[in-house]
């Protein structure tokens, strides 16, 4: 029954046409949330609005500090033609803009949620957390949810990595960096009399790769999980006869678990960075998600997916994308990444195994409802 009523809610969702940048149907789509909890007497629903980005928090008890947080977002990329939002079923496949990233997921999540309240489940303190700014800046959801004193006890489920028979345990901590580098003008025609920004940048670079590029597990055998420094936007000169003197260039790190004291690391890339007569112009960093293999609370996830029909050889994975995750694993909190099987997220044939979100529905039940 639980099952058809998550292929219902699903539709729904799916018919809404929920861009990031379109306020007026996010602020559609979490009202079609609070509608649907409305009438259950149990529920405590508290919505907010960051930036004009609503969120909606569900919960069986009051409070800010839960046991278990369900999270999810309800935003969707923008599609390349608007059929794209009306979802159709086939070979058991349901495709639609946002069916696999994360309509699908947040549908499961809001019918176990319903069933909690209704069953008034009070053995564990459960939010449902709902957002809506996840593809677009990070910034308006989760994180001001998280500021504002919402956390969990034991962990935070996320259906937004992994797939069935995979549960992933680590993301990369990313480290966005504006630097202006500068050093002297000269004639083209006399660079001995200058210094040239470009080639100072590039020593720059390449000494940034050096240190923090993990290099050596950049290959298919450890399956790429290295950190990785990548030069990814620069601008310089103003003339074609004349050595710059200054560079402006963006580099995107992104960090494993061997850099987990971000503090230090900050203090090694400046460092670095002031050799070359480099200046930090902006800086933006996300941290890491990482939850050992042996955390006690994943290992009792572990155990109960296994035991659900054929999951039993589901394993772990790493993750080289981010997700929300990011702001509760910067408090400590374990995070488990596990979600149905999904393919061709962000394109016009964007579906989810329909199999798949049952046996993810009835792994997160079995773990809930668990003593």
């Amino acid at each position: 029954m639980q099952h058809k009523n998550i292929l219902t809610l699903l539709d729904t969702l799916l018919k809404i046409p929920s861009v990031s940048s379109d306020i007026p149907e996010l602020e559609r789509i979490i009202s079609c949330v609070e509608w649907y909890f409305s009438s259950n007497t149990n529920a405590i629903i508290k919505r907010y609005n960051f930036n004009d980005k609503p969120s909606i928090v569900i919960q069986n008890f009051e409070g800010f500090e839960a046991d278990i947080i369900l999270n999810g977002h309800l935003d969707v990329v923008p599609p390349s033609e608007d059929w794209q939002f009306e979802p159709y079923e086939k070979d058991g496949k349901i495709f639609a803009r946002g069916s696999g990233d994360m309509k699908s997921w947040v549908a499961l999540m809001m019918v176990l949620m319903k069933e909690i309240l209704e069953k008034n489940y009070q053995d564990k303190r459960v939010s449902l957390m709902i957002t809506s700014d996840e593809e677009l800046w990070w910034e308006d959801g989760v994180k001001k949810l998280v500021e504002f004193w919402y956390i969990a006890r034991d962990c935070i489920l996320i259906p937004d990595s992994g797939s069935v028979l995979e549960i992933t345990i680590a993301e990369k901590g990313i480290v966005d960096i504006d630097v202006e580098i500068t050093w002297k003008a000269a004639h083209s025609s006399r660079p001995w009399l200058g210094d040239n920004a470009i080639e100072k940048t590039m020593q720059l670079y390449r000494e940034l790769k050096n240190t923090f590029e993990e290099s050596d597990k950049l290959t298919l055998q450890n399956e790429y999980w290295g950190s990785t420094v990548e030069l990814t936007m620069i601008s310089w000169g103003v003339a074609t006869n004349v050595i710059p003197d200054s560079v402006n260039a963006h580099f995107n790190i992104r960090l494993t678990e061997t850099y987990e004291d971000t503090e230090q690391f900050l203090k090694s890339l400046e460092s670095i960075i002031t050799k070359y007569s480099g200046t930090i112009t902006s800086i933006q960093q996300w941290w890491l998600v990482y939850t050992p293999e042996e955390t006690q609370i994943l290992q009792k996830y572990l155990g109960i997916a296994r035991n659900i029909t054929w999951l039993h050889a589901i394993n772990f994975t790493r993750e080289h994308g981010a997700s929300d995750g990011r702001y509760f694993a910067e408090k400590w909190v374990p995070v488990i990444l596990h979600r149905p099987d999904t393919e061709n997220i962000h394109t016009a044939w964007e579906y989810v195994e329909k199999q798949a979100i049952f046996d993810i529905y009835d792994v997160y039940r079995a773990f809930i409802f668990d003593k």
